[in-house]
């Protein structure tokens, strides 16, 4: 199957709902337009950049690379901002950078499997060159993380750069690498997939088994968004049974664990058995309530002059 095809199966569970980014979002992301200009057909591509607010001299900073989805596809330099609203609040001291680049409606990260460089994903890492040569960003500290369509994306640009990325985050991704997996064993990649998602992720965990077997260091968690959450806010945009990435930043802190990694070091997953919220409620109440009853059943006597419960009762009846 190729590529093209595996990213419009994962990509086509994207929201077709138009997103309207929050002012304060907006703020904190720069708009910018990249002319390709290297001897092919002319392209602007629209991307947005996050740049911390206050850098200081002698300092580099983390840059976050960014692959939208399938629903945040278009032209308005806007959509790709969608989810990352997450990042923001999950990283509130802003000390990093962030590219989220726009694909055109139709187009994939990769039109192919290859080395050769082709369209946005080649693009976006033209941008990453660009920026990384005029501001303070640290060549070790260079992240990739995707949704959907994106995560496909992730896995793909890995294969064609894997001395670039210090860290993945492949989130919603039917699809993995099934060949080049060599080249990615030093790249620690988390990768996330619901259980509840209508595309089955059997080349997924293909390719997360073939590269465990190569030595690599990899990661995959199932999501079940109906343990993890109660409420689902449906009204966000929330995609019940194809979003992990709500899971990944919120239940089992995954931009933290991608920011803690840097190029070349092993990384270390959190313990994959974590409970849902109500699971520690659960346990931690039943005690409780042992209490709560047995002192209840103590003060009884006590509350009614002495005389037991029973005794009060069969007096009555008499």
């Amino acid at each position: 199957m190729n590529l093209l095809l595996i990213a419009f199966l994962v990509g086509k569970f994207g929201s077709d709902e138009s997103y309207s980014p929050p002012h304060t979002l907006l703020e904190i992301y720069e708009s910018g337009v990249y002319e390709n200009s290297n001897g092919q057909e002319q392209v602007e591509v629209p991307y947005r950049l996050h740049v911390p607010p206050q850098l200081e001299t002698g300092r580099s900073y983390p840059m976050l690379i960014w692959l939208h989805g399938y629903g945040e596809q278009g032209t308005d330099n806007k959509q790709q901002l969608r989810w990352l609203d997450l990042v923001a609040s999950t990283l509130p001291d802003e000390d990093y950078y962030c590219l989220a680049v726009q694909c055109p409606e139709g187009q994939p990260w990769f039109r192919s499997v290859g080395t050769t460089p082709d369209n946005y994903g080649s693009l976006t890492m033209e941008i990453f060159a660009e920026l990384s040569a005029s501001h303070p960003i640290d060549n070790d500290r260079v992240y990739l993380a995707g949704v959907s369509s994106g995560a496909t994306g992730c896995w793909e640009m890995a294969t064609r750069y894997p001395e670039r990325f210090a860290a993945i985050l492949s989130m919603s991704s039917s699809s993995g690498i099934r060949d080049g997996n060599q080249h990615l064993t030093q790249i620690p990649i988390w990768a996330f997939y619901s259980v509840t998602d209508p595309t089955p992720p059997p080349l997924l965990v293909q390719a997360v088994n073939a590269l465990k077997q190569l030595g690599g260091n990899v990661q995959l968690t199932m999501v079940d968004n109906r343990e993890l959450f109660l409420n689902l806010e449906l009204s966000r945009g929330l995609l019940v049974d194809h979003d992990t990435w709500t899971a990944a930043f919120e239940h089992y802190k995954a931009l933290e664990w991608l920011f803690s990694q840097r190029r070349g070091k092993a990384a270390i997953f959190p313990d994959p058995q974590q409970w849902a919220w109500w699971t520690y409620a659960l346990v931690a109440g039943i005690p409780l309530g042992v209490v709560i009853v047995w002192v209840w059943n103590r003060r009884q006597p006590e509350r009614s002059g002495g005389e037991p419960l029973n005794t009060r009762i069969s007096s009555m009846v008499d």
